[in-house]
């Protein structure tokens, strides 16, 4: 679904196949289909990489893509104060080895994945609000697990605090 001009790490690492746009559909028409056959009541799709999508060719194609599963669809988006987002990006992008935080900072700020655009809540917001939109703030939660967990209706029981806690956020 990604616009061709973004190269995310893992374009940068090779791990994105170029694809003809025809190409691009009939491989999100398979995913779909995979996905509309599966008995599993609750499906958790994450990336951070969905942050990319912007442009109203990005959004028609995921529509589409929602439909063909035929599943309802809730969006769970997690904000951090931008600049502890920034510097974890940032970290994240350092820890690649293919080069991606070099070629980032080398790019123009429209394309770079480390430019203002990506950081642009209201524009992730206005992207995503057609898909049942639902915000957390990171900062708010000790454990992020917690508020997604409830959000898809997951029983909080089994979630395992330590492990996956906001270091960031004094306790």
């Amino acid at each position: 679904m990604l616009r061709q001009e973004i190269r995310s790490g893992a374009r940068v690492r090779g791990g994105v196949p170029s694809l003809t746009p025809n190409q691009r559909l009939a491989k999100l028409d398979n995913i779909a289909q995979r996905i509309s056959g599966l008995s599993e009541e609750t499906l958790v799709i994450s990336a951070e990489g969905l942050c990319f999508l912007r442009t109203a060719t990005e959004q028609s194609l995921l529509k589409r893509f929602i439909e063909r599963t035929g599943r309802e669809v809730k969006t769970v988006v997690v904000f951090r104060k931008e600049k502890d987002w920034r510097e974890s990006w940032e970290s994240q992008l350092a820890k690649e080895s293919s080069g991606v935080l070099n070629i980032a900072l080398s790019e123009n700020d429209d394309v770079s994945i480390l430019g203002d655009w990506y950081f642009d809540k209201d524009s992730i917001i206005n992207f995503w609000n057609p898909f049942n939109l639902i915000q957390i703030e990171f900062e708010a939660h000790i454990n992020i697990l917690e508020p997604l967990y409830r959000e898809i209706g997951h029983p909080l029981d089994n979630i395992q605090a330590t492990v996956f806690k906001n270091r960031r956020t004094p306790i």
